[in-house]
């Protein structure tokens, strides 16, 4: 009875091998291509992982940042990079002011800084929070700016006198996203404490506290229509929202190990999400054992919103993506990467 129980138990052990081995190594996540993202440039200059990237309002410059501290702002036309940035630390975030003349700063240093578009003059700096800026955003109408991070509290300043308008507490972790309503009324936050909550922005109260994901959501953002709000993180899923009553319109479960951007078409009809789709293998190689090359089965993947379905799926990254971004005019879509690069796609859905 012993030998039996023996053989059982390795038996199960080696078929237990045998899905971790296939998982890990052989199984390919799917790929779909109908030509719907198609890449135009990718840009090299960056000297560490690219984190952050984002368009400017009028769809002719793009932003982005990452671990070499400088923010890189270029014309989409001709790639010709127009001002650098120049930080003493990493920038996990950066946004435009909606009138694009300005663009504010997260840094690992702790401080929030305001930037001229056109001059690279430094405007001014916020200095609030304790400890790293995860996330920055502006207000549709540019009379705030919030960001977050590590010290688990979200500030929200006023743009026009630099004066701190709330700082709200209730995160138990880092806040790693922010996201305005399309109405500048709300204000999403998401963290590695699991959860997501909804602000008032008038008076600072959170409203609504949703625990539907398992894991920290590193990523939330409205629809440009407001009605919608998406989250994502290191459980896998996505979760859509009607923000009218908060009821869970759809959950995708991609094949990403973890999900560290989403974000909503202009039209409102898809979702790009993008992360980290390595496998523990990729990841030993990379974080154990330094290795820096390519690394398998990284994408983004755009989504129908409605129905569900797995439109487009991005490869060309060598790495874990970071963020994704759509042009105000739907026709762009840009990535940055652990691979230190930006891509830019022509978007033809």
């Amino acid at each position: 009875m012993k030998i039996k129980k023996r053989q059982i138990l390795y038996a199960l052990l080696i078929s237990g091998l045998g899905i971790f081995i296939y998982v890990q190594l052989l199984k390919e996540p799917k790929i779909i291509d109908k030509g719907y993202l198609k890449l135009v440039k990718n840009f090299t200059d960056h000297t560490d992982e690219v984190w952050d990237v984002k368009f400017s309002p009028n769809n002719m410059l793009l932003a982005s940042s990452g671990l070499d501290g400088v923010v890189k702002i270029r014309s989409i036309k001709n790639g010709i990079i127009l001002q650098k940035l120049i930080h003493s630390e990493g920038v996990p975030s950066l946004s435009f002011h909606p009138n694009g003349n300005s663009i504010a700063t997260a840094s690992y240093d702790g401080n929030l800084r305001i930037w001229n578009v056109q001059t690279g003059k430094l405007l001014n700096t916020f200095s609030e929070s304790s400890g790293t800026l995860w996330t920055v955003t502006y207000s549709p109408n540019g009379k705030f700016v919030a960001a977050g991070g590590i010290d688990k509290k979200i500030f929200i300043w006023n743009v026009e006198n630099g004066d701190l308008v709330f700082s709200i507490k209730g995160h138990e972790r880092d806040v790693w996203s922010l996201s305005f309503s399309p109405d500048g009324t709300k204000l999403a936050s998401s963290s590695s404490d699991n959860s997501v909550r909804i602000h008032e922005v008038s008076t600072g109260k959170t409203t609504k506290i949703i625990n539907q994901h398992n894991d920290a959501v590193i990523s939330v953002a409205f629809s440009p229509n407001g009605k919608f709000l998406a989250s994502g993180g290191d459980d896998k899923f996505v979760h859509i929202w009607e923000t009218k009553n908060w009821s869970l319109k759809r959950s995708i479960k991609g094949e990403n190990e973890s999900i560290y951007s989403v974000v909503f078409s202009p039209d409102n009809k898809t979702v790009l999400t993008a992360g980290r789709d390595k496998k523990t293998l990729g990841e030993i190689l990379q974080y154990r054992l330094n290795y820096k090359g390519p690394i398998k089965d990284v994408s983004a993947r755009l989504w129908d919103i409605n129905s569900g379905e797995l439109l487009h799926t991005i490869t060309e990254h060598k790495n874990d993506i970071w963020n994704a971004s759509f042009s105000n005019n739907g026709k762009w879509i840009a990535t940055s990467s652990v691979d230190q690069t930006v891509k830019l796609w022509k978007n033809n859905y």
